[in-house]
């Protein structure tokens, strides 16, 4: 499959660089894949503005996408509002 980005946020992940995984992903088009490695990197990295714009990317372009109930799960347990 061609390269979404994932893969490099992936391998900042391994590393726990929870800030440069989100930065690979916003260098990237937001495909499900990539979109859910940001997701997973925000809650590691306790940044909820980006858990929230992440979130609100997923809705956008994938509203049908299982990561929406994520969200919704994620923001709920952190007490952040949409």
């Amino acid at each position: 499959p061609p390269e979404d980005g994932a893969t490099q946020a992936i391998s900042y992940m391994e590393r726990q660089d929870w800030q440069g995984c989100i930065r690979e992903t916003h260098r990237h088009p937001p495909t499900p894949r990539l979109l859910g490695t940001r997701m997973n990197c925000a809650v590691q990295a306790s940044d909820h503005a980006e858990l929230r714009s992440t979130c609100a990317e997923i809705g956008q372009h994938y509203p049908q996408h299982p990561y929406n109930d994520s969200c919704r799960s994620l923001m709920r347990a952190y007490g952040i509002t949409p």
